[in-house]
């Protein structure tokens, strides 16, 4: 294995395991490695990021740390898999990642939301109601939902799902998920106002 680049060696003629070994290598120019690796895969990395993440900004980012890593270790192992295969499994780690921390966020963000909705100002009328009672009225009020309402609030708040969990299992946009939640919780704040005086 040679440790560096000559002028006469032409980096969009080596294999992917050259340019690797050539980043790691000890020579003075590891960009040149690394920047015919980004001309080849970046498209498919972006791609990959954005059918996940949907958002362009956090596919960038995605691309950018994948690439990076490439730098920082040499994880890559070519008896295991192909560096196409092994980039894809990198890039589908690094998205999620980004959809859970996403989701987490969401998540805090849906539960301040349900106290919201079930909490007026001052005590609760919940406080002095027994569980039956509290039982009925969040029936009555989910009652009052559609029924594509419902299911979304269910998933989100009952099984713990992501908004884009929530868009795959219902097979509709994140944007109408996130309009059936805004929704169903304004037609719930209502019902239980309503309902508790």
């Amino acid at each position: 294995m040679r440790s560096s680049m000559t002028p006469d060696d032409d980096p969009t003629a080596l294999s992917d395991v050259d340019l690797l070994r050539r980043l790691h290598a000890d020579h003075d120019e590891p960009e040149v490695a690394l920047a015919a690796l980004y001309d080849r895969y970046a498209g498919l990395v972006f791609g990959l990021s954005m059918r996940i993440l949907r958002d362009r900004a956090e596919a960038e980012d995605v691309t950018h740390d994948v690439f990076l890593s490439l730098i920082e270790r040499d994880r890559y192992d070519p008896k295991r898999a192909q560096f196409r295969t092994f980039l894809t499994l990198l890039t589908r780690s690094r998205a999620i990642d980004r959809v859970r921390s996403r989701s987490r966020a969401v998540s805090t963000r849906a539960e301040r939301q349900i106290d919201e909705v079930l909490s007026a100002r001052g005590p609760s009328p919940f406080d002095d109601a027994g569980v039956r009672e509290n039982a009925r009225l969040v029936s009555d009020a989910m009652s009052e939902l559609s029924e594509r309402q419902r299911t979304a609030l269910e998933m989100a708040y009952y099984r713990g799902m992501s908004h884009s969990e929530i868009a795959g299992e219902m097979e509709a946009p994140l944007g109408t998920v996130k309009g059936l939640l805004r929704s169903g919780l304004g037609v719930l704040r209502r019902v239980l106002k309503r309902a508790t005086g």
